[in-house]
């Protein structure tokens, strides 16, 4: 009877743990890829364009602008139109976001240059939530170069 007992109690234990192990799954993070270059459409005209212009992540991805052509170019987040609670703090993420370097925007400028931003609440990172980030390219905003990030 004892051995009965202590085989049934593993055989549930193994089952417990076998439903626990299998039904644990890493979250898959992906690295999206927007590039900023001078792009010619279809009309044959010269388009400044983040590309993809919009896109939409889970938490933990990570964004990498990358530097293609037509520089040079920022990566500069909206004050007004990135998520937070207060003023204040949208502000700040704003600027993290944006690279800013002594105040000053940061200007790619060689081909194959690359910022990350990883959408994670690490610790010691900036505080991220749920919604859209609108963001611009300081020389060439007014030709059309804004985009978004849309963080679900």
């Amino acid at each position: 009877m004892f051995k009965k007992l202590v085989f049934l109690v593993m055989a549930v234990n193994l089952q417990i743990n076998n439903i626990y192990t299998s039904e644990i799954v890493a979250p898959k993070i992906k690295e999206h890829i927007i590039e900023m270059k001078l792009f010619q459409n279809e009309e044959e005209e010269w388009k400044w364009v983040y590309f993809p212009k919009h896109i939409t992540i889970s938490w933990g991805d990570k964004v990498s602008f990358l530097m293609r052509s037509g520089g040079p170019h920022t990566v500069t987040f909206y004050p007004n139109k990135v998520p937070g609670k207060t003023v204040e703090e949208k502000k700040s993420l704003a600027k993290i976001l944006s690279k800013n370097e002594r105040e000053e925007p940061h200007y790619f400028m060689v081909e194959g240059e690359k910022y990350t931003i990883d959408f994670s609440n690490k610790k010691g990172g900036p505080k991220f939530y749920k919604g859209k980030y609108e963001y611009f390219c300081l020389p060439h905003e007014q030709m059309g170069m804004t985009g978004s990030i849309t963080l679900k």
